[in-house]
Formats: C-alpha cells, sequence, structure tokens
C-alpha cells in the first residue's frame, strides 16, 4: 500500500497502512493512512441479449483496475414491467418488451439492452364436431398460448391432400384428416376430423344386410332407385324429427308415394348414434323387431339411406317393400 524510498512513502496499492516514527527514547507515534484507488473503466461482459419471459441471467460488470476501492456497484432497470436487477447483477425478465439495464460505479456507468420475448407454449386447433360428410367444409379455430405471445405467427398443413383455405378444410375425400397448426418456434397443435361418404354407407348397410340373409338360407335383396331415395329421405327427416312419424305428422309411408314407389306390404327399420354400418346392421339384428324385418321372407326389396346432422350424429333408416 505505502512503499518508503529514502523517507519518501509512496502509495503503491489500496488500502489502509499505520505510519509510525519512533524516538531514539523509544516514544513513537502513528498515522492511519488509507490509499484510495479509483475506478478507471468499466464495461459489462454482455451488451445485448434476448430473454424468454420468466428467465434469469446475472450480468458481471467488469471494473478496472482490478485492485480498485470503490466496490459499490449498482444496477438499474428502465422497466420493470420488462425486467427487474438485483444489485448483483441478476436479471429476471417479467414481460415483453426492451429495457436498458445500467450498472453504474465511481462515476462511470454501462448499459446492457435486454430484450424479452414471450415464447409460444402450446397450440390448440378447435372444431365444433370431428365428424363431417363428403363435400362439407370443416371450419375451424386455432388458439396461441399464451395470448402475449410475442410471435403468434403459425403455419397450417393438413393430411390426406386435403385444401386448407384461410380457417376452412375441403372434406372432399372420406376418411380422416388431420389439421395441423406450427407456430414459428416449432410448437404444434392438431385435430383430426373423420369425413364420411354417407352413399358408400349406405351400400355397406344393404351389403351386410345381404349378407344377414344369404346366412339365413334367404335370398337377397333387390333394390331401386325410388326406394333408395325415399330411404335418404327418411334418413335425413329422422335427423330433426326421430320418429316412425314424419315431421309434419304423417305417416313415414306416405315418403314411398312421393318418390314412385308402390307396394303391398312395407316395412322401416330406424336408428340413431351408430358409428359405422357394421355396428348399425348388429344393432339391428341384435333387436328382435328389426330382426324380423330385415329376415322377412314377405320382403324382396330394400332402400337404406343415412344423413347427418349438424353435430356429425347419424342417422340411418332402412326400407322394406314386398
Amino acid at each position: 500500500m505505502l512503499c518508503n524510498i529514502d523517507g519518501v512513502w509512496t502509495a503503491v496499492g489500496g488500502g489502509s497502512a499505520d505510519l509510525i516514527a519512533t524516538a531514539s527514547n523509544g516514544v513513537s507515534g502513528k498515522l492511519k493512512i488509507t490509499v484510495h484507488v479509483p475506478v478507471e473503466a468499466l464495461r459489462l461482459d454482455i451488451s445485448e441479449m434476448t430473454m424468454e419471459r420468466h428467465s434469469s441471467f446475472t450480468l458481471k460488470a467488469m471494473v478496472s483496475p482490478a485492485d480498485t476501492t470503490d466496490r459499490n456497484v449498482s444496477f438499474t432497470t428502465s422497466n420493470s414491467n420488462v425486467a427487474t436487477v438485483r444489485n448483483d447483477g441478476t436479471i429476471r425478465a417479467t414481460g415483453a418488451g426492451t429495457a436498458v439495464i445500467t450498472c453504474t460505479i465511481g462515476g462511470f456507468t454501462a448499459q446492457c439492452t435486454v430484450t424479452v420475448i414471450v415464447p409460444v407454449v402450446s397450440v390448440t386447433v378447435s372444431v365444433k364436431r370431428s365428424r363431417f360428410q363428403l363435400g362439407d367444409v370443416c371450419t375451424f379455430t386455432v388458439d396461441i398460448f399464451p395470448a402475449d405471445a410475442t410471435d403468434k405467427a403459425y403455419t397450417l398443413s393438413a393430411s390426406s391432400g386435403a385444401v386448407i383455405t384461410g380457417n376452412t378444410v375441403s372434406c372432399d375425400a372420406s376418411g380422416d384428416i388431420t389439421i395441423t397448426a406450427t407456430a414459428s418456434n416449432g410448437i404444434a397443435g392438431s385435430r383430426t376430423i373423420t369425413v364420411i361418404d354417407l352413399v358408400a354407407f349406405a351400400n355397406e348397410v344393404f351389403r351386410l344386410t345381404n349378407l344377414e340373409r344369404e346366412n339365413a338360407g334367404l335370398e337377397p335383396f333387390d333394390r331401386t332407385p325410388e326406394l333408395t331415395k325415399t330411404a335418404v329421405v327418411r334418413a335425413n327427416e329422422l335427423t330433426s324429427y326421430y320418429s316412425h312419424n314424419r315431421p309434419d305428422g304423417r305417416s313415414g309411408f306416405t315418403a314411398y308415394s312421393e318418390n314412385g314407389v308402390t307396394f303391398h306390404a312395407a316395412g322401416e327399420n330406424i336408428a340413431a348414434g351408430y358409428m359405422t354400418p357394421k355396428d348399425m346392421v348388429k344393432g339391428w339384428m341384435d333387436s328382435p323387431g328389426h330382426r324380423a324385418n330385415i329376415l322377412s321372407p314377405e320382403y324382396g326389396h330394400l332402400g337404406c339411406g343415412v344423413a347427418m346432422d349438424s353435430t356429425g350424429r347419424l342417422s340411418w333408416s332402412q326400407e322394406f317393400t314386398d
């Protein structure tokens, strides 16, 4: 701290020292001297940085000379809503935006510009229903969480070659379509919908019903365009009014004559909620009354219809004539 050369004391380092003078008779006196080493420069180890909200980082103040006696470093922030800072230099990212962290010591200052981003945590694709019929257009929504994410941009894709226009996807082919939304940081969410070909479902019901007939040793049903049209009409009526009567209160059999079907004997099977033709035919075969219609030797013609309501629920009809 002090160096004595020929009686001249020179300050060589920071700290305190006692100067002691002693007379020849042993009497002495002393003087306490404190040497101050001022700050000559200040910098921070980082001048710019990007942080995610809720993350932390500790800045390091680089003070020179290394033996300065001034150790009173302080930190302040220009915007505590974006980033807070402790006196040890620890930054806590609190919200989206930019803040300037200022370090001060001995009249010197150094700054670090902190940009805080809010990353996307999750992406949700939502639809009002999961089942659509061939030719429908499915409207979906995409929600980004958190709502104040810095970059809420996302890209859309759909499987099975489905075409996305805005927030709609075309249901041009039967089967499953998976809609995926992917945020800029790679976080993705998806939703799968099922597209049903109602005509194909009705044809499969007809095939499976004839298989039951054949297993019972009965002649298979024939079908005509008129009876098939009648079955489709009745299936659509069932989506709003589930009854063997029609929505206007008339008998369901009045639909036959309206579609050019003549008969001496007729029967009707109806159902709702079944998901597949296989489940539907099994359901009818497990019900004595419906099974009796399917296996009646009195009937030789069958029309099958399937319809979907606005929630994706299926209604099914079988129309029998002699």
